[in-house]
């Protein structure tokens, strides 16, 4: 993920959304949880990418899962920086979802995906 790191500052491959949710001084950073299944069971574990200007942290809904005892947990976050700057295209979100392997997709396809993400400019939170 990261190509370039110089000063704490790097270019990342946009993973972390269009430009409604990862745009200049946004906080980004992966949310790390259970999948749900369709039944509505617990499944594997997932890595999340998540981005927002207005908050610090991803809200409680967003990390929850559920485990194998119907309990309702919270995920973890971790906070990587903050997007300084953005460069190249629009993101596609099928794209990005593919990028991010988190849909069963062969890696092949995911390879290729992760091939044509735009780029960002970052402030690492090291």
């Amino acid at each position: 993920m990261i190509n370039f790191n110089v000063a704490k500052t790097a270019t990342l491959s946009n993973v972390w959304g269009d430009q409604k949710k990862l745009v200049e001084g946004a906080k980004f950073g992966l949310v790390c949880r259970r999948r749900t299944t369709a039944e509505g069971t617990p499944g594997a574990p997932e890595i999340v990418p998540w981005a927002e200007l207005d908050l610090i942290t991803p809200p409680i809904t967003s990390r929850a899962f559920l485990d194998e005892m119907n309990r309702d947990l919270k995920g973890y976050y971790i906070a990587m920086g903050s997007c300084t700057e953005l460069t190249g295209k629009e993101l596609s979100e099928r794209k990005r979802r593919d990028a991010i392997g988190n849909n069963g997709k062969p890696a092949a396809v995911v390879h290729d995906a992760y091939g044509t993400l735009p780029s960002f400019q970052a402030q690492l939170r090291l």
